[in-house]
């Protein structure tokens, strides 16, 4: 009898000691680093926060969020494309659709290597919830933010330099102004932060340029091409002023005397196709120069399957195509020209 009531007592205490073990890590008691995430921030030389998730790499993504909450901010759409597209030309490469992928990549990992985070601690609660803590030496980061500051003065003077050595070629020493504008962007966003995160530094940057005159000049440049703006639209209903809306924001001179042209021409395809309600479009647009030289040239085709119940959001439809492909375009050909330009000289 004793032997039965020994060999059930091992049993229960192999069972209870199997079942501890398989407990959720979370019940086994919380770090002091998670219930008080306080003990962890203990320097003025660290940004450090814990970051929560369902996932491992959702809690560190979380924890890094909240770090470059404390300098940056949240980032628009919009100027995020405006720092890749600069990151791009740092390294005269040419932001598009085909290089979009191993670009955005080669940023991300730059990002790391400004940011200087590191991992420091990590504790799963469950399977569903998960714990990280991430650090940044503001030290150590405020010297990259240095580094990569001077690298774009240096670019963006090279750049300048390269414009002023130009003659006679407005478009040309537009694109390499526009460049140079584009790399003051990311200096500028990056002095931003560097404030913030060692203010020792940015005190010990000289500027090498100064950001208003190179706008100022980079508008100027712009303002000195006048274009004549022509449309053949093949009784296509577009908006009133779309044509010139296309290249507005640039800030050329819109001017019908103009000895600079922008055209764009746009027909239908396959009429016999609209029965089965499937519109074809095609578009030419091109931008020349006093002499009538060919400065840019951009063929595209849509293709719009619907019925034409509502004729005003079709062409709203169709002319938010065109712009969309039209200004990266354009964009992308001023960047080429100016690493050319530049890798030229």
């Amino acid at each position: 009898m004793k032997r039965i009531l020994l060999i059930s007592g091992l049993l229960m205490i192999t069972i209870f000691g199997f079942a501890m073990a398989r407990r959720p890590e979370g019940r086994r008691g919380t770090p002091d680093w998670v219930a008080n995430p306080t003990v962890i921030d203990t320097t003025n030389q660290k940004y450090i926060k814990l970051g929560t998730g369902s996932s491992r790499e959702a809690a560190i993504a979380n924890a890094r969020e909240q770090i470059t909450a404390q300098f940056r901010g949240v980032l628009s759409d919009t100027d995020r494309l405006k720092l890749i597209r600069a990151f791009a030309l740092m390294t005269d490469s040419i932001y598009d659709s085909q290089t979009k992928t191993r670009i955005e990549a080669a940023y991300s990992q730059r990002e790391d290597d400004l940011l200087q985070m590191q991992l420091t601690r990590f504790w799963t609660a469950s399977s569903s919830r998960y714990y990280a803590s991430v650090e940044m030496d503001r030290i150590a980061s405020g010297v990259t933010y240095r580094e990569l500051i001077e690298s774009c003065d240096r670019k963006v003077l090279a750049l300048f330099t390269a414009a002023g050595l130009l003659q006679n070629t407005d478009f040309q020493i537009f694109a390499l102004l526009d460049a140079a504008t584009a790399i003051d962007f990311l200096s500028a966003q990056a002095k931003t932060e560097l404030v913030t995160i060692s203010p020792s530094a940015i005190s010990t940057i000289r500027p090498a340029y100064d950001s208003e005159i190179l706008k100022l000049q980079r508008n100027n440049s712009a303002l000195e091409m006048h274009f004549r703006i022509e449309s053949e639209l093949d009784s296509i209903p577009l908006q009133t002023g779309f044509t010139q809306s296309l290249i507005a924001p640039y800030g050329f001179t819109l001017d019908p005397q103009g000895d600079y042209r922008f055209r764009l021409v746009l027909s239908r395809q396959n009429p016999e196709l609209v029965r089965r309600n499937i519109h074809r479009y095609r578009y030419v647009l091109t931008m020349t120069d006093p002499s009538d030289r060919e400065l840019i040239r951009y063929e595209g085709s849509s293709e719009i399957r619907e019925k034409m119940r509502n004729p005003e959001a079709h062409y709203l439809r169709l002319q938010g195509e065109i712009e969309s492909r039209f200004r990266e375009h354009l964009r992308v050909c001023l960047d080429s020209m100016a690493i050319s330009l530049l890798n030229r000289n």
